[in-house]
């Protein structure tokens, strides 16, 4: 499988990235990485979609990549408690990088069928209601 939020990650080539892109709603597509012996990036727990100050601790050095950080840095910098090293907010999944991710798996004999393929959804509502829009115009610091 490869994830998309993995794809900015790819290009970077840091040991420890945080991804978070921007899911509006006030809430983003959260995951940590951590390049294996390969030198490919692989999830380490689960991938989210939370509110920034939601997504959990992630301690120690780490780069950060996804619209996400340009976004919600601030938050997202008290909710993880990482020391960054560097922050890319303008990194977003890129078709090469996905590629790039999924090359050695089908040099190595990972590989399925077109129609067997299923997407991992992080979120079911993709809207907010119109009483939640009004409450979210009417709140202080929302985006």
């Amino acid at each position: 499988m490869v994830a998309t939020p993995a794809a900015p990650v790819v290009a970077g080539g840091a040991p420890r990235v945080l991804t978070a892109i921007d899911a509006r709603m006030n809430e983003v597509y959260f995951a940590a990485w951590a390049r294996d012996a390969s030198g490919l990036p692989q999830r380490v727990g689960e991938a989210s979609v939370a509110a920034p100050v939601d997504v959990g601790a992630h301690t120690g050095e780490w780069h950060a990549a996804g619209s996400g950080w340009q976004a919600y840095r601030t938050e997202l910098e008290a909710a993880t408690g990482a020391t960054l090293k560097q922050v890319d907010g303008a990194a977003l999944p890129q078709a090469r990088d996905a590629l790039a991710l999924a090359l050695p798996q089908l040099a190595a004999g990972n590989s399925i069928s077109a129609a067997a393929l299923v997407p991992e959804y992080l979120r079911n509502k993709v809207a907010l209601t119109l009483r939640e829009q009004r409450a979210h115009k009417a709140g202080v610091g929302d985006r």
